[in-house]
């Protein structure tokens, strides 16, 4: 169940992305520029509950307020997910933040949890947050973590991603929805996204 954003402003600023000589502040501010678009779209399904008091507007008329129905829960992937927090904390601030920290096998391509946090709460929505979906090994890592942990209702937002790696997620859980910004075209044999963006976490942060 995957859907690719089809906003025309990804499809101008995600090359600007892709391009080597992009600056690391430049790949910083285009990544949060697509993350808003993102968060906006997987923001739309979210149940709301009207609130039983209308609240008053200038003109002395009354409207309608909404609330959350249940809570939201961001969960970024350290450490490149840490670049995609801000737009859905700053669109939604009242949501909570787990947090999983991964490593990759280079050899194996398998990632390993080093380091998890998550919130405690009752019927969370919980949104997965990664810049690349490449093999799907983090996302279903981390989905079989979020499961162990009571959290049944988890959500994807990636920025690009690889047919391989939506297929090998939807095999283990087929009712997961799954959001990217651009669909790539295949893995290389070192298990990265081609044309891809290279190492989101180095052209984030700096290099390992």
């Amino acid at each position: 169940m995957y859907h690719v954003c089809q906003h025309p402003l990804i499809k101008i600023k995600l090359p600007l992305m892709r391009d080597e000589n992009c600056s690391m502040a430049a790949f910083r501010d285009y990544l949060q520029e697509i993350t808003y678009l993102l968060a906006a779209e997987s923001l739309s399904q979210i149940p709301l509950q009207e609130l039983p008091t209308p609240v008053q507007s200038p003109t002395g008329a009354s409207a309608n307020a909404f609330t959350l129905a249940r809570p939201v829960v961001f969960i970024p992937i350290l450490r490149a997910g840490l670049g995609m927090i801000e737009p859905f904390m700053h669109l939604l601030p009242d949501a909570q933040v787990g947090y999983l920290a991964m490593s990759r096998d280079e050899r194996t391509l398998k990632a390993e949890n080093y380091y998890v946090a998550l919130p405690k709460v009752d019927n969370p929505i919980a949104f997965i947050i990664d810049p690349m979906l490449a093999t799907g090994g983090s996302i279903i890592k981390a989905i079989k973590e979020l499961k162990t942990q009571g959290y049944k209702d988890i959500r994807v937002v990636s920025l690009v991603a690889a047919m391989e790696g939506i297929n090998a997620i939807e095999k283990v859980f087929p009712s997961t929805d799954i959001l990217v910004a651009a669909l790539d075209d295949h893995l290389n044999e070192k298990g990265y996204i081609i044309p891809g963006l290279g190492d989101a976490g180095d052209r984030l942060f700096g290099g390992k």
